[in-house]
């Protein structure tokens, strides 16, 4: 269930740019918090683990398990007491963009041979 409402989208923008217009877009859950996989992932290995466990390792799976939805909240009920902050979500909205506009200037980006291709919001390619 934390997963799913991690991909629902939280934050509306609206936002006006003079060359491309005016445009709304959609911050999911994911993009503006991006540990809740991470948790909802974890939840599910303790979930798990409690059905398989005696009880004193059952104690500290559930004790680990509530301070991993703990901390998972923080994000979500910090968006909901302070708003959004404006920096954080063009920073979330326009990230990609550098490599993309490096594609469309003809620059080749190149990743490293052990490196694997990053991937970004926006398509941009790695190499030539």
């Amino acid at each position: 269930m934390l997963w799913a409402f991690s991909r629902g989208p939280w934050i509306t923008v609206a936002y006006r740019d003079p060359l491309a217009g005016d445009g709304v877009a959609l911050v999911r859950g994911a993009e503006w918090s991006a540990e809740l996989a991470a948790v909802a992932l974890l939840l599910l290995a303790g979930t798990v683990g409690l059905l398989t466990l005696r009880s004193v390792a059952r104690r500290v799976v559930g004790a680990v398990c509530a301070l991993a939805a703990a901390g998972a909240a923080i994000s979500p009920v910090s968006l909901l007491v302070k708003g959004a902050d404006p920096e954080r979500i063009h920073a979330i909205l326009t990230s990609g963009a550098d490599a993309s506009a490096a594609g469309q200037q003809g620059l080749r980006l190149r990743s490293g041979p052990r490196s694997p291709p990053r991937a970004s919001a926006v398509s941009a390619p790695l190499w030539r």
